[in-house]
């Protein structure tokens, strides 16, 4: 249902613009039947934020030293050329095979109606390897999702809302999506990509939606909130530029950039693109690092954290094969990680080193002293047993002297609650003793007398 909000002032603009260059984008400028584009799809760096946020008139922005990491076709057909029974429409070809979750889609359209009021998007088809016979799916959507409204001039602004739904009990799978497309033309000017230099609209659009998907009684539901920055041109029939992300918490996160280029030497868009990121990269020892994987798979993927050196655990029932780990640190020093996420299409690899700087253990206000476990005598003179009781929820047992360094340590036999320990001749002072366990890290203070 169309809330259209056009503010246009059309007349205005028309008369103050006409001899700087705007553009007005329309139908003609949509995809037709057998158009097909390179495009190449690659990282956004940091530094070019300054040029995705600009907006206004007259602008230019500058992409020009983008790299492309991978690169796909995007082509279109008359929908009566597709696998499916739908005339009178113009098909974009999503991909041959998707694998998702043990879910295996072949011949994967979107179907799209075009005119001089809008480019709507109104149907999908794919079908379903059942293992049995193929089940084909082509629903329509009962309220269309209208990509863009005609014509678009800097200053426009329109939304619309949009409702999908697939159901088919028999084979328990269902599909849902709906919520609102929010389209705003921000700016006008040049872009410049390494595939040249064009004149274009700049828009913006926010995709808010909730989407569920069932599939052999595996469910998940989520609420979606996407942002695309689209540069259109009236050179190409899609646009010379796409930025997409996510929004959270009204910040915007960018995951992906594509545009349109000539042949690289690059692998095809269904290889895994890896990318991650720790929530700090400097802790001390004890600490959990949390690492967020930001990797983009066609198909669905599988990962393998690799740390070095490894003086760490995983923690929070993760492993090496889960997409995020959480990581508990029990040594200082530099850490070298390395993610690889593979499909069925190929691999890729990403490596920093020393990416995580671990301090040893310093000072008496870094601890907290631990109620459960009971040492003693305490102060402990030298050649003197150390006696420990209540460790069973740990493993590991290092002792750091006041200024961090390591002077002892020992491995724990499973399940053992008490413990005499023979020190090694240790100078007189303060130390620590740190308690290691799967879900846990404790820390005592011991003071070694002559």
């Amino acid at each position: 249902m169309k809330k259209h909000l056009l503010i246009t002032l059309s007349l205005l603009y028309s008369l103050s613009f006409s001899g700087i260059g705007q553009i007005t984008i329309d139908h003609t400028n949509m995809p037709q039947a057998d158009d097909t584009h390179r495009i190449s799809i690659g990282t956004l760096d940091s530094s070019l934020k300054g040029e995705y946020e600009k907006i206004g008139a007259n602008q230019t922005w500058d992409f020009s030293l983008l790299k492309a990491d991978r690169q796909n076709l995007k082509q279109f057909f008359n929908s009566k050329d597709t696998p499916y029974r739908i005339n009178g429409k113009i098909a974009e070809k999503i991909g041959d095979t998707l694998r998702q979750d043990g879910l295996v889609l072949v011949n994967v359209y979107e179907f799209y109606t075009s005119d001089s009021r809008a480019f709507v998007k109104d149907q999908r088809a794919a079908t379903i390897e059942t293992g049995i016979i193929p089940m084909v799916l082509d629903p329509i959507y009962s309220d269309p999702d209208e990509v863009y409204q005609f014509p678009l001039n800097y200053l426009d602004v329109d939304s619309s809302t949009f409702k999908f739904v697939f159901n088919f009990p028999v084979f328990k799978v269902y599909y849902g999506s709906e919520g609102d497309r929010i389209n705003k033309v921000e700016g006008w000017g040049k872009v410049t990509t390494p595939f040249g230099t064009f004149n274009c609209l700049k828009v913006v659009t926010d995709i808010i939606s909730f989407d569920s998907i069932s599939f052999n009684n595996n469910n998940s539901s989520y609420f979606n909130y996407q942002r695309e920055y689209k540069w259109l041109t009236r050179d190409f029939n899609i646009p010379v530029l796409t930025i997409t992300g996510n929004v959270d918490n009204n910040v915007f996160q960018p995951v992906a950039v594509e545009y349109k280029d000539s042949i690289r030497d690059v692998p095809s868009i269904y290889v895994p693109i890896t990318s991650f990121a720790a929530d700090t990269q400097k802790a001390k020892v004890g600490d959990t690092v949390n690492f967020i994987n930001n990797s983009i798979s066609l198909n669905t993927p599988k990962y393998n954290w690799d740390i070095k050196p490894e003086s760490f655990r995983f923690v929070n029932n993760t492993n090496k094969n889960s997409k995020d780990i959480n990581v508990v640190f029990t040594d200082s020093g530099y850490f070298d990680v390395e993610l690889s996420v593979s499909n069925s299409y190929g691999e890729d690899v990403l490596r920093y080193n020393n990416y995580i700087q671990v301090y040893p253990i310093t000072g008496i206000k870094s601890f907290k002293l631990s109620e459960a476990v009971q040492i003693n005598p305490n102060p402990l003179k030298n050649g003197s047993k150390l006696n420990l009781k209540g460790i069973r929820p740990f493993h590991q047992i290092k002792l750091y002297n006041l200024v961090g360094s390591l002077v002892y340590e020992l491995e724990i036999p499973k399940d053992l609650d008490e413990l005499q320990l023979m020190l090694p001749k240790l100078n007189s002072g303060n130390y620590f003793i740190q308690l290691s366990g799967d879900q846990r890290i404790q820390t005592l203070q011991l003071i070694i007398a002559e």
